[in-house]
């Protein structure tokens, strides 16, 4: 071996040698987990980073453990001061103390760390995405969406083992209403580093199908806080702002709000609280219909009652004026053929009178006549004097014919020998076209009157 040149072993003992000297001495530092595995044998073994608060770049790197009798007392510590998972991707205040092995290189010994510095990072960090998605105008956007009256079709966000799951389909479907719910799950992890790509997917498996839903809820079981860092991550959050449809969420924590339920359309406590607000649309719709239905049917007795109360009094009414029109029309028959009666009276009594008058004319005239023919021999007047008497026979007897058939002609004896006489509107029906379909006629026989209306008229 040339005497100017050393071993590999011996350097690392000098590197040994020196950090057992000066450096022996326990460091706080920061850094962010890049990687965090656990062997069988319970051992922790980390990657520690630091990058640029500019550029992000990485600016250092080194290689950390924490053996098994101290792992499981600082990851119980800090998850249970935090509420936060000991995981990969978060800053961390550690205090650690540098070693050097000549077979495995510098590891930093983590010997202790502070959750208070995490918890403050977790609190900024969450801040920081609330506000970029203020800076990207996206963190109100689901909210603005118009929720639907009654949304039947849901999709679902969960796993299909969670209890929450259960609870919230028990929940929908156990009430004696029956409103047809339509549901359809798409199943994603909802805890743990790969929650956030996981619930991505499912919203984008729904997105492909849209038109059949009308609402996204997303709903796990309890737990511990921890468990629900994945619902602070940004890319969670945007796509539930983004989404076009309104989303809910039941997250089923009582405490702390996440970033997914600041975005969502509608934050509820548990799964179970989810089905209820969404059961509680359709009862107040159902109840609505109910007492619009019950009004409705308070609303057609009254006026059905009012409307029968109306149509008696019109029956009375009705029946009153028929009565009264009959009687007018009685009345205006009786003067009618009182005056006929009486005409016919005068027409034959002129007659008679006027014969009578006639006759005694020609009694007196015609001897007179015959002795004055005689005597003058004139045999032509006496032929006209015959004629003139014989027509005066005639006339008589057609008088007498006249007067006969006025007689038979009088309404009475008419209406006893079966005739009838048919009147609308004070006048007699003499042609068909005077009147028309839903007249009311007049009827008078021989011993009353008769009512009609018409129902339809044909010609000959």
């Amino acid at each position: 071996m040339n005497p100017e040149s050393l071993s590999l072993s011996e350097l690392t003992t000098i590197i040994q040698g020196v950090f057992s000297t000066n450096l022996s001495k326990k460091y706080k530092i920061v850094a962010e987990i890049s990687e965090l595995s656990v062997s069988r044998t319970g051992h922790a073994y980390l990657d520690l980073l630091e990058k640029d608060a500019r550029t992000q770049a990485i600016v250092a790197r080194c290689q950390a453990v924490i053996w098994s009798n101290v792992f499981y007392t600082l990851k119980a510590y800090f998850e249970t001061t935090t509420g936060s998972p000991f995981v990969s991707g978060i800053k961390v205040l550690i205090t650690v103390v540098p070693e050097f092995h000549q077979v495995f290189g510098l590891k930093l010994n983590i010997r202790d760390i502070d959750p208070t510095y995490t918890l403050g990072d977790i609190a900024r960090r969450r801040l920081e995405i609330i506000q970029r998605l203020d800076d990207d105008g996206i963190r109100e956007m689901n909210k603005e969406l118009e929720f639907p009256a009654l949304p039947k079709r849901i999709a679902i966000i969960s796993s299909e083992k969670a209890a929450g799951y259960r609870d919230f389909m028990q929940q929908l479907t156990n009430t004696d209403r029956v409103f047809g719910f339509s549901t359809k799950l798409f199943e994603a992890t909802m805890q743990g580093t790969t929650a956030p790509e996981s619930i991505i997917r499912a919203l984008d498996a729904i997105n492909h199908e849209i038109d059949n839903f009308d609402l996204v809820v997303i709903i796990r079981g309890g737990g511990a806080a921890f468990d629900l860092a994945c619902f602070d991550d940004y890319d969670v959050a945007a796509n539930i702002a983004q989404f076009p449809l309104p989303v809910l969420t039941g997250i089923g924590h009582d405490k702390d709000v996440s970033v997914a339920d600041m975005v969502a359309y509608e934050m509820l406590k548990t799964p179970t609280a989810v089905a209820e607000y969404i059961l509680d649309k359709f009862i107040l719709a159902d109840d609505f219909i109910n007492s619009a239905s019950n009004r409705l049917m308070n609303i057609i007795k009254n006026v059905s009652t009012l409307e029968n109360e109306r149509l008696i009094h019109l029956q009375s009414e009705l029946r009153h004026r028929v009565h009264k029109r009959i009687s007018s029309e009685k009345s205006s028959l009786e003067r009618y053929g009182f005056r006929l009666k009486t005409g016919i009276g005068r027409t034959i009594q002129r007659q008679k009178q006027i014969f009578e008058r006639a006759e005694r004319c020609i009694s007196e005239m015609v001897p007179q006549k015959l002795r004055q023919m005689s005597e003058n021999h004139d045999y032509q007047m006496r032929k006209v004097i015959l004629l003139s008497m014989r027509l005066l026979k005639n006339e008589a007897i057609k008088c007498e014919s006249f007067t006969t058939r006025n007689r038979l002609l009088d309404p009475e004896n008419l209406l006893r020998r079966g005739y009838s006489i048919t009147s609308c509107n004070q006048k007699v029906i003499k042609d068909i076209h005077t009147v028309k379909s839903g007249d009311t006629i007049v009827t008078i026989v021989a011993n009353g009157r008769i009512t009609s209306v018409i129902n339809n008229t044909e010609n000959d």
